[in-house]
């Protein structure tokens, strides 16, 4: 092997060790990866598209179904914020914890708080 060549892992081409055909990588001693940048390129598009048969839903299967199961999965984490923002009554009327507490939702709170403050 020459100077200032490198041979690529997966095709066992020889290819001057330069980022046009080496990606930079700080792990080897000599800074570039030991694959090439088109080995590189074509695992990562046969990769892509092995996920994206895996993911692919069957001709049979109704798209409501999959909208379906994301809500169900994303309702029961709102409920828990809901039941926290219900258990810690806001007290102080700074205004920092107005912000918060509309960030929260307790806008019921903060009306009382001002009209408390100013009546």
């Amino acid at each position: 092997m020459e100077k200032g060549k490198k041979t690529c892992i997966k095709c066992g081409g020889e290819f001057p060790e330069t980022e046009d055909y080496f990606r930079k990588s700080s792990a080897n001693k000599d800074g570039f990866e030991g694959q090439c940048k088109s080995c590189r390129k074509k695992y990562f598009d046969d990769y892509r598209k092995k996920k994206k048969n895996e993911l692919s839903l069957p001709p049979d299967h109704p798209p409501q179904k999959l909208k379906k199961q994301r809500k169900h999965m994303i309702l029961p984490a709102r409920r828990k914020i809901r039941a926290r923002v219900a258990q810690s009554p806001l007290t102080t009327a700074s205004p920092g914890a107005i912000l918060a507490a509309l960030r929260k939702g307790m806008a019921i709170e903060i009306i009382n708080i001002i009209e408390e403050k100013f009546a």
